[in-house]
């Protein structure tokens, strides 16, 4: 199912879908790797940054206290 988005993102995953379809089939296993590698590096992402902010934030109480 595609997502709604702006026609320029449509357009580009119907032009990967179309691509795709004529792929033989002994390339779709290392097709689908680099999609899951940008999933997992996305992921990823969002737990560093997840992290860093919890940790910035237990610094910033910690200097605040020191700094009393």
């Amino acid at each position: 199912m595609l997502c709604l988005g702006n026609s320029n993102d449509m357009e580009t995953k119907q032009e990967i879908l179309e691509i795709v379809e004529k792929l033989p089939d002994e390339h779709l296993n290392e097709l689908l790797e680099y999609p899951r590698r940008l999933e997992q590096s996305s992921f990823e992402s969002t737990l560093v940054e997840k992290y860093l902010g919890v940790i910035i934030s237990e610094d910033k109480e910690v200097l605040e206290n020191l700094a009393k």
